[in-house]
Parts: C-alpha cells; sequence; structure tokens
C-alpha cells in the first residue's frame, strides 16, 4: 500500500481526499437544514427569545450528537454512507465513543 492508505484486515484502505469529504459535509448539512425547517420554523420563536435560545441548545446538542452518535455506532453519517466514507480509528478499527465525541467536539 502506498503512503495514502493503510491495510487492516486483509483489506486496503485509502484516506479520502477533500472533494468527498466536502460533498459528505454539504450532504450532511442538507439533510439538517431541511429536517430543522420542518421540524423547528422559525416564526415559532420569534416572541420569546428564551425559548429561541433553549431551541438553539437543543439543536446543538441534537447535532453534535447526531455526527458522534453515527461516527461511533455505524462508522459513518448519511452523507459519508452516500460517498462511501467510513470513520476509523487510526489502527483501523472501529472508532470509540471517547475517539468519536473528541473527533466531534473539535469539529
Amino acid at each position: 500500500m502506498n503512503d495514502a492508505g493503510f491495510v487492516y484486515g486483509g483489506r486496503d484502505y485509502r484516506f479520502a481526499g477533500f472533494g468527498r469529504r466536502l460533498g459528505a459535509a454539504l450532504l450532511d448539512s442538507a439533510v439538517w437544514i431541511v429536517g430543522i425547517s420542518f421540524l423547528f420554523p422559525g416564526y415559532l420563536f420569534d416572541d420569546s427569545e428564551t425559548a429561541a435560545a433553549i431551541a438553539g441548545l437543543l439543536l446543538f446538542t441534537a447535532w453534535f450528537n447526531y455526527f458522534a452518535i453515527c461516527e461511533w455506532r455505524f462508522g459513518q453519517t448519511i452523507g459519508k454512507n452516500a460517498l462511501g466514507l467510513r470513520v476509523m480509528s487510526l489502527d483501523g478499527g472501529k472508532l470509540g465513543w471517547n475517539a468519536a465525541a473528541i473527533r466531534n467536539l473539535l469539529r
């Protein structure tokens, strides 16, 4: 295998390029934008700053957990799945919860 990949479990893996990573991020963002616009229409929070702040905190928590849980449990999000990407640990194994959480905190 060359410098752009590694071998794990007898299979060759390549690191994803910028274009595929960007495509997966844009697809995940589109899924979130569509979902949020249906679940939380903006006019619901026009009268209350407190309600808007609570909704923002809940959405941020859901956004973080979506990425962390999907990458920990399945190794990929919807966008990564659509583009054939998988998140793995440095040794090529399954990503643990702590690694997934730290990865997404640094996002």
